[in-house]
């Protein structure tokens, strides 16, 4: 295997669902990059478990192993909305118009 994966959310909390995805990707790649995303208070947003503990949920779980490179991405709502509470008439551009 020459591939490295891609497995990003905001596991807010981490699931069976976040694990599975994990352990397919690790199937087919010989490592894995897992991106949690966090709009936290240390940002000013939203999102009530701070990243920092999501970052350690997903470190201290046993089933990753070396090959599962574990990244926390603080992010600004203001400037990168949740889009899935965004409402169903906000306006997209398309990179191909």
């Amino acid at each position: 295997m020459k591939h490295e994966g891609l497995v990003f959310g905001k596991f807010l909390p981490l699931h069976r669902g976040h694990l599975a995805l994990i352990e397919f990707a690790l199937e087919h790649c010989w490592r894995v990059h897992v991106v949690i995303c966090a709009a936290d208070e240390s940002t000013g947003g939203s999102e009530t478990i701070p990243g920092e503990e999501r970052l350690m949920w997903l470190q201290s779980h046993h089933l990753l192993e070396n090959r599962v490179k574990v990244h926390l991405l603080p992010y600004d709502e203001a400037k990168l909305p949740n889009t899935s509470c965004l409402p169903a008439n906000f306006p997209v551009s398309r990179a191909d118009s």
